[in-house]
């Protein structure tokens, strides 16, 4: 998959330490908490990504990367 997250390591960053305290600063669910936490491929759906901006006062491009997945300089149209 071609778009990754940095969510984890910014969490990290903003000194939130497990899901748990994410859960309690977003009112998110715990099982979308653990991912956001743990899963740098896990791409949070609008409203979630809604949520996560808000509260921790971000972009989606500051979590949200593309990572080229092709090789061999092969383009999709």
């Amino acid at each position: 998959m071609p778009v990754k997250s940095r969510l984890p390591e910014l969490l990290k960053e903003r000194k939130i330490q497990n899901p748990y305290q994410l859960e309690k600063l977003t009112g998110l669910g715990r099982g979308t908490c653990r991912r956001a936490f743990i899963d740098p491929l896990w791409v949070p759906n609008p409203q979630v990504m809604e949520v996560i901006c808000k509260t921790l006062g971000l972009q989606p491009g500051d979590f949200l990367y593309y990572e080229e997945s092709c090789k061999g300089g092969e383009v999709f149209n």
